[in-house]
């Protein structure tokens, strides 16, 4: 069973200690122990009180039917509610329904303004979802400049699927010139970063790859991870 990630935002919320926060928190330890409709039993009053966090976490309950029957629709209720109170994780989660359709009629352009607010505050996988709408042309023309643009700032912040994204564009050459030493570099980090798709892709990128060009991706990957290190160093 797919394991499921309730309570992202306690540690930004700096909740009280009050009676809400107890609840909720009661609500997560039970969570947390597999006890769905303990954890259901705390968070829906508080949901309905306007709990960003508790309406989250209801939205996933409902996205993947934990403690409550799979509804696709109560989860776009629940994420929605989240959303407009400036949650990204709702934000990100009520645009992947809006690109696929589910509990909502598929709407492109709406799922673009979702991810884009979940951007505006670091989610890196709204930014690797806003350079696959641009790269496919979904809900805005097709742009592969901007697609390799949100890739790069999701990349930036070690987001595997993005540099994965990256290395495969220039694996294939398609709307980009191929190019295998770029390829070898974006998987390299991608794989290091935990993609196993990459790990296995680079195998087959190697095997065109000589020897020179080898030594030079493997350089680029060195360079990018030691920027990648001091940026996270130097952020406050």
């Amino acid at each position: 069973m797919r394991r499921i990630s309730f309570g992202i935002l306690a540690w930004a919320l700096l909740l009280p200690a009050n009676a809400a926060a107890q609840d909720y928190q009661t609500g997560l330890k039970a969570a947390g122990s597999g006890n769905y409709a303990a954890a259901l039993k705390e968070w829906r009053p508080l949901a309905a009180k306007g709990h960003a966090q508790a309406q989250h976490d209801l939205g996933l309950m409902y996205r993947h039917g934990r403690g409550v029957k799979r509804d696709y629709a109560q989860a776009a209720k629940w994420y929605r509610k989240a959303a407009e109170q400036g949650v990204a994780a709702s934000q990100l989660a009520l645009g992947r329904l809006y690109v696929a359709g589910r509990g909502i009629k598929k709407n492109f352009p709406k799922a673009l303004d979702w991810f884009r607010m979940a951007a505006a505050q670091r989610s890196a996988a709204a930014k690797n979802n806003l350079g696959y709408m641009y790269r496919y042309g979904k809900g805005v023309s097709p742009d592969i400049g901007k697609a390799i643009i949100w890739y790069l700032d999701a990349g930036s912040q070690g987001y595997a699927p993005a540099l994965d994204n990256l290395g495969m564009l220039f694996a294939n050459g398609r709307r980009v010139p191929k190019d295998y030493v770029e390829a070898y570099k974006w998987l390299t980090l991608a794989t290091s970063f935990g993609s196993s798709r990459a790990a296995r892709y680079l195998k087959y990128v190697t095997k065109k790859m000589n020897a020179t060009q080898v030594t030079e991706a493997k350089s680029l990957a060195r360079d990018w991870i030691a920027e990648f290190r001091q940026r996270k160093k130097n952020r406050p």
